[in-house]
């Protein structure tokens, strides 16, 4: 890109006659608007301007582009432009290189940029993020030096993180009277957005029963402490009375603003009591 110049056309009269003889002919000034506006041109598969990413997988799941400038950057061999790439929420893609660098030779040979989904334990729903090019140039040329936003595009980025509550183990023995009792743990999957309440009650073929004691009957999972197992303990009460094995559950009920979580079935533990 050159931008509006102005040219000459100049004249030259060559003659025998001295009539047409002129020492000076007048000059005719020409403008010349430039049609090159300076820019990126980026390249996706599909011609599309959205990328499909996965969190945590290998190099399949990352995703590629090109870039190249529409225009021969001024300054000649010296010239350069640097074009610097980010993701927007900061910190949900990694790209590579972060920044490409153009010269006179090599503004119109595609450079590839490298996008992979930073894998975290969030729980999150798939989740547009978008890819801001910035540029710079070494001889502040109109339209190469600006920190404005000339190329966005975007990635949709599928999470591999799946709401869930771990139980272990999900059988357990238990004696009468015997304290504190068995112990099992509980957690969850993935870092939930909220906290996530469960509520542990002893039941007898689905009804309440008094005959087992579960502590503590409500467990309370937050951001920090969602992949910690917690631990709930169930002890047998002592019935004085000579009984056979006999078999109760440990159900889980689960509360929360959190949608991934909501209405998600927790597994049972299974509690043998013994005399």
């Amino acid at each position: 890109a050159e931008g509006t110049r102005t040219l000459y056309v100049t004249h030259r009269v060559e003659t025998t006659d001295p009539t047409f003889r002129v020492a000076d002919p007048p000059k005719l000034a020409v403008t010349l608007l430039d049609n090159d506006s300076p820019g990126l041109k980026p390249t996706v598969a599909g011609n599309s301007s959205r990328l499909r990413l996965t969190e945590g997988g290998d190099s399949s799941s990352a995703a590629t582009y090109t870039l190249q400038l529409l225009t021969r950057p001024l300054g000649g061999s010296e010239a350069m432009v640097t074009v610097s790439v980010v993701g927007e929420p900061a910190g949900q893609i990694a790209t590579t290189p972060s920044a490409l660098v153009f010269t006179d030779g090599t503004w119109d040979k595609p450079q590839t940029v490298t996008v992979r989904a930073v894998d975290d334990s969030v729980l999150e729903p798939t989740m547009e993020v978008r890819i801001l090019h910035t540029m710079a140039s070494n001889n502040d040329e109109e339209g190469y030096n600006t920190q404005e936003t000339p190329l966005v595009l975007y990635a949709d980025i599928e999470d591999n993180d799946v709401a869930g509550v771990i139980v272990d183990p999900v059988e357990i023995n238990v004696f009468e009277g015997k304290q504190p009792g068995t112990a099992y743990t509980i957690k969850l999957r993935a870092r939930p957005s909220v906290p996530v309440t469960l509520t542990l009650s002893a039941k007898s073929q689905g009804v309440a029963t008094e005959e087992i004691v579960v502590r503590p009957t409500t467990i309370l999972f937050d951001q920090s402490n969602f992949g910690t197992g917690q631990e709930g303990f169930v002890r047998g009460v002592d019935n004085m009375v000579v009984d056979a094995a006999r078999q109760y559950t440990v159900s889980h009920a689960i509360e929360t603003e959190e949608p991934l979580y909501q209405g998600l079935t927790v597994p049972d533990v299974t509690v043998t009591l013994l005399n």
